[in-house]
């Protein structure tokens, strides 16, 4: 719900009546919803940090596109937590913090993906001023944007979801392809293609 309609104006009692439930037994675990808020942060934080814990084999299209996803995947399951970033971490120091530490945490596994990448040859040597650090920087500010985007115009919640994560893939796909080898980037395209399933009309044709 807070996905939907903001954490700001989901009031516990809607929770409660969503959950089927009464008020009286939500509250007996979460007297108030800044209480469930830092709840679901605390998941996040412990789901994502499993998925960037996860393996990836850099010289892989299909692995560096499988942990794309399932970053994509945990990022937009607690859209609200980036959503609502000024809401919910201005006066919040507890709030505050776990976003800096997802932050860096997200920010530095791809910094140091691009650079066991380069050094095996998949990317090309960036040039400065560009670095791998600028570029998971650009990565994760497009993230941020693309969760606090209003993706309308679908149907139905799968739909919008489904385009959402798409849309995540082809802005990914634009600020990484460049530094791509010309044989690694195809096969991320289309392994990208296999993981959000569905085509990503960047425009041209990759290759």
């Amino acid at each position: 719900m807070f996905n939907q309609g903001g954490v700001q104006n989901v009031p516990l009692y809607k929770i409660a009546s969503a959950m089927e439930i009464s008020s009286g037994n939500l509250t007996y675990y979460f007297r108030t919803k800044e209480i469930l808020v830092k709840e679901l942060a605390s998941e996040l934080e412990e789901e994502l940090l499993a998925v960037l814990r996860e393996e990836v084999d850099p010289k892989s299209a299909m692995s560096v596109s499988h942990s794309i996803a399932r970053i994509v995947d945990t990022l937009w399951r607690y859209q609200f937590f980036f959503d609502a970033q000024f809401y919910l971490h201005q006066d919040d120091p507890y709030l505050k913090e776990k976003f800096e530490t997802l932050r860096d945490l997200t920010i530095g596994v791809l910094k140091d993906t691009f650079d066991t990448t380069i050094a095996q040859g998949a990317m090309k040597p960036f040039r400065e001023p560009n670095s791998s650090q600028l570029l998971a920087d650009n990565i994760w500010a497009m993230w941020l944007m693309w969760l606090k985007e209003d993706h309308t115009g679908s149907s139905s919640l799968s739909e919008k979801e489904g385009g959402a994560k798409r849309q995540s893939a082809i802005h990914y796909f634009s600020l990484v392809e460049p530094y791509l080898s010309s044989k690694f980037a195809p096969a991320l395209y289309e392994s990208l293609l296999t993981q959000f399933s569905g085509k990503l009309d960047l425009g041209t044709r990759v290759g």
